[in-house]
């Protein structure tokens, strides 16, 4: 048995594919520009929770990124000490696989079982199944648990991520394989919003836990930038920054001093309607765009949120944010949901021209789908809401849901 070294893993391919065949491991293609026709994008991504694991831990990390099960076998007959599973819901069925694996051909190995998977394992299997398969659910942030679990003493110390793989993306007719040009970094990770269908808020139980401070955030851009001339954007994790208008003046105060960066790259940011406004009200939108974002996923989520309890989307007005972020040229991702119980025939449309009306640079269209752990779930299950689908349909177009006005058919549709 190896001593001194672990395991890190995503599931093992081939992965299920989501409704119209489209793969989960493009997000660019499956969501941002699907339905775009020659302009629909084709992209890659990493399993970056994996890879800023391995950089923030004294004990030597091999990470497996989409392992065929044979290069799967191959490790784990090596006898790792401890073996980390990385996963979304969608491959808890195979995830079972390899756990009864590791399990049957190193059982002195450590089995421990993360993200929303994780999540989502832990609330659908009782404690005796849990245990059956693996040691440890990691619930939270998992760098200063990881420490803790491995012995380390100095468990806060600063978390690195230091030039980790980079994602692309580009139209099929340019590039199958488009080159690596986007760079990723977790400046924060949960929410405080507390919104019943987010998986973040309950993973972290609407709790916020910052990973880089403003001064290691536009640090770790800048190696980027001097390392990879070729990254035009930095791919920046948090479920709302705008929450924290602290925090982005400190990063707009250190952008301004990289007048070479501020030329070349730009970063993708995470907002909403409501705190947007709120920025923008305190410290005036030319701010906004000295912050170095270039594109902000902003969650809309419909027109009517405000008026069933969704806190983001009481105040400001919607059109006139999308209108200013795009006349000083900063590209948006309008994400809509549909399938509220708010949502009828009578209405659904006009909420779907809502978002077209806005005019995001580009879209996120989903259903409302109760995914295992968040309050959602929870209240749909009590009320016989959840449907029995196969654990590869638990997605964001999950047929899951019981609908009160819909057939499942028409939500996707």
């Amino acid at each position: 048995m190896l001593a001194n070294e672990i395991l890190l893993t995503t599931p093992t391919y081939p992965y299920p594919t989501l409704p119209a065949n489209d793969s989960l491991t493009d997000a660019t293609g499956q969501r941002f520009t699907k339905g775009d026709n020659v302009f629909t994008m084709v992209s890659h991504t990493h399993c970056f929770a994996n890879h800023i694991l391995a950089q923030n831990v004294r004990t030597p990390v091999v990470v497996m990124e989409y392992p065929r099960w044979e290069d799967f076998k191959t490790e784990v007959d090596k006898g790792y000490p401890v073996i980390g599973i990385s996963t979304y819901p969608v491959h808890l069925a195979r995830v079972l696989e390899m756990c009864e694996y590791i399990r049957k051909r190193s059982p002195a190995t450590k089995i421990l079982l993360g993200s929303h998977g994780g999540m989502a394992f832990r609330s659908v299997y009782d404690k005796e199944t849990q245990r059956k398969y693996v040691d440890r659910v990691v619930h939270g942030e998992g760098v200063r648990f990881l420490r803790r679990f491995l012995g380390e003493t100095d468990v806060d110390r600063p978390i690195r991520q230091a030039l980790m793989p980079k994602a692309g993306g580009a139209p099929p007719f340019m590039s199958k394989y488009p080159v690596g040009n986007i760079a990723f970094l977790v400046s924060g990770l949960g929410c405080i919003g507390g919104c019943d269908f987010c998986s973040t808020t309950a993973l972290f139980d609407q709790h916020r836990t910052e990973l880089l401070s403003p001064a290691e955030l536009v640090e770790h851009m800048r190696l980027y930038h001097d390392h990879f001339p070729s990254v035009s954007q930095v791919f920046v994790i948090e479920e709302d920054h705008f929450r924290y208008p602290k925090y982005l003046e400190g990063v707009r105060e250190l952008w301004m001093e990289q007048p070479k960066m501020m030329e070349q790259l730009d970063w993708f940011a995470f907002g909403s309607i409501d705190f947007i406004g709120r920025y923008a009200e305190k410290y005036g939108w030319d701010a906004l765009a000295e912050t170095g974002i270039g594109t902000i996923f902003i969650g809309v989520e419909s027109k009517f949120a405000g008026e069933h309890g969704y806190k983001k989307r009481k105040n400001a007005n919607a059109q006139e944010v999308f209108e200013k972020l795009h006349s000083m040229g900063i590209r948006t991702v309008g994400a809509w949901m549909c399938g509220f119980d708010f949502h009828d025939h009578g209405n659904v449309l006009e909420d779907l021209n809502y978002l077209v009306s806005l005019y995001p640079t580009y879209q996120q269209l989903t259903r409302g789908a109760p995914l295992p752990g968040t309050a959602l779930w929870t209240r749909m299950n009590e009320e016989n809401r959840v449907s029995d689908v196969p654990r590869e349909d638990v997605h964001f177009w999950s047929s899951a849901l019981k609908n009160v006005n819909f057939e499942p058919h028409e939500t996707l549709n």
